[in-house]
C-alpha cells in the first residue's frame, strides 16, 4: 500500500491521523511517515485497512470515532 492509497482509505473510512494512532498503538508522527513514505506502510495496517475497507471489520471493533468534517 503507498502513501497515497493510504489516505484514499483514510478518508473512505473517515479515519483521522488520530484515530489511525490510536487503532495500531503508535504515534501521530508515526502515521505521518507512512503518508510521507519516510516508512513503509506496514504489512498489519495494510491487510487491517483493507479488511475494513471490504466491510470484514466491524467500526465497533475498532473502538474509534468516526470523523465528521
Amino acid at each position: 500500500m503507498t502513501p497515497a492509497d493510504l489516505r484514499i482509505a483514510m478518508v473512505q473510512l473517515g479515519w483521522s491521523v488520530a484515530s489511525l494512532s490510536r487503532i495500531f498503538g503508535v504515534t501521530e508522527r508515526g502515521v505521518y511517515k507512512w503518508l510521507s513514505g519516510a516508512v513503509p506502510v506496514p504489512r498489519y495496517v495494510v491487510l487491517l485497512v483493507q479488511a475494513s475497507l471490504d466491510g470484514l471489520i466491524p467500526m465497533q471493533w475498532l473502538e474509534i470515532e468516526r470523523r465528521l468534517d
